[in-house]
């Protein structure tokens, strides 16, 4: 399983101040960058497809993961912060209730727009604000924002694992790409690379069922 992910400092002085953003940084960009690596060997017609119901398109865990990070992060905190696009809400929230109506989930493999280029766009675009806000926001916000990046960065790493699945089942289903798709997304080769840092987290009441069973929720 992919690891989880803690920063921890152990600075003083000058230091202690500036070296837990940069670690931040460096723990966002791994974990924001593995993603992207699982999928860069997919086609944009490989990355829309959902092979059943309880499988979801590599497109929509791009641009899931990277929603987490401007709904619960950039527009609660980052006061400058202007939304990429307010129609992606509905397209990739999954069952968080609060944030608003949502797009059938077996129905995922119908959005067929935006594309996977603009997915990319659409992460480029968060990674940006989110590294901007990491190196900008003042000692009691950025308590706050260290806490809901913990929580995101996990969630993400909970879609790689999905990712990892729904690749595979969906290269059962077609068998021009079978040996192919079970050679490339290989055990060795997807999780040699994963980083082993830990992060723990005081998971509020509103993420909490995210945490368990989360095939059945994504």
């Amino acid at each position: 399983m992919s690891a989880a992910y803690r920063v921890e400092n152990r600075s003083s002085g000058l230091a202690a101040r500036s070296e837990p953003r940069a670690a931040w940084r460096r723990g966002y960009d791994e974990v924001r960058s593995e993603t992207e690596r699982r999928a860069a060997p997919l086609t944009a017609e490989d990355q829309v497809i959902q092979s059943m119901p309880d499988a979801s398109p590599i497109k929509w865990h791009r641009a899931h993961t990277t929603w987490f990070f401007e709904h619960f992060l950039l527009l609660a905190h980052a006061a400058a912060y202007g939304q990429f696009d307010q129609r992606f809400g509905y397209l990739f929230n999954s069952y968080y209730v609060a944030a608003g109506p949502r797009h059938a989930r077996p129905k995922r493999g119908l959005i067929t727009r935006p594309s996977a280029a603009e997915v990319g766009d659409y992460r480029a675009h968060i990674d940006d604000a989110v590294r901007r806000l990491i190196d900008c926001a003042g000692p009691e916000q950025l308590c706050e924002v260290r806490r809901i990046l913990e929580i995101g960065l996990n969630h993400e790493q909970q879609h790689q694992e999905l990712m990892l699945t729904d690749i595979l089942q969906s290269a059962d289903s077609r068998s021009v790409v079978r040996t192919w798709a079970h050679r490339r997304y290989s055990l060795a080769t997807l999780f040699g690379s994963i980083p082993s840092r830990i992060i723990t987290a005081n998971v509020p009441s509103r993420f909490a069922r995210r945490t368990a069973g989360h095939r059945r929720h994504s």
